[in-house]
């Protein structure tokens, strides 16, 4: 009994503390723990109330906040809070969505970042909710050649968050709501991933040699 009690009693001092925590800087490390209060409240409902987290995610609504915590936001408004109603959040999270998109000029990172955070909080989300993934596809087809590929990078590392499984399904649906190629991703071994990081490095010491930096 007195373990459930500590244990709900950090969960609420977590929240509560949140605010002063996330002050727009560095965000992974503050992304992770939002998402992963999330799967607590989903997991132990009793033990962890989700208005605590909601709160902490109200009083931040007002700062400039990174577009990874902006994703999780967005995601964890879906989730989590049982008085939403669910085509209004996922307008929401498209809103949302686009801000981030319309910052791509100045932070080519930014779209990217907030799929991140969205797929922190749940990378099934595209299938959960029906009107999220088009309008994904339309924000991105609305990129020209060169902002799409400065966008690509942060896109990428945003759904490598996914199983190859998860990828393959949600390729398969992109495939049903255009008439685009079936996305297909091969997600390379660790074996291949850690020769190419040693040919990195092989190759930023030749270019050393010639004074040129890989910066």
């Amino acid at each position: 009994m007195l373990a459930i009690v500590c244990f709900h009693r950090c969960y609420v001092r977590l929240c509560t503390r949140l605010p002063r925590a996330i002050n727009g800087h560095s965000s992974t490390a503050e992304a992770t723990l939002l998402s992963d209060l999330g799967k607590l409240i989903n997991r132990m409902p009793q033990l962890c109330p989700a208005y605590f987290l909601l709160d902490a995610i109200h009083s931040l609504s007002d700062i400039a906040v990174p577009f990874k915590i902006q994703g999780v936001f967005a995601g964890l408004a879906l989730s989590i809070d049982p008085s939403s109603n669910e085509d209004d959040e996922q307008q929401n999270v498209i809103l949302m969505m686009r801000s981030a998109a319309s910052q791509c000029h100045l932070t080519p990172d930014s779209l990217g970042d907030f799929c991140y955070g969205l797929g922190l909080v749940d990378t099934q989300i595209y299938q959960y909710y029906d009107a999220i993934q088009p309008a994904l596809d339309s924000i991105i087809s609305e990129f020209d050649e060169h902002d799409f590929l400065h966008t690509l990078p942060a896109l990428r590392r945003a759904f490598m968050l996914m199983t190859p499984n998860q990828i393959e399904e949600f390729g398969q649906l992109c495939h049903q709501e255009s008439d685009a190629l079936w996305l297909h991703s091969t997600i390379p071994s660790h074996d291949t991933l850690l020769q190419a990081n040693q040919l990195q490095h092989l190759a930023e010491e030749w270019l050393s040699l010639w004074g040129i930096s890989h910066d």
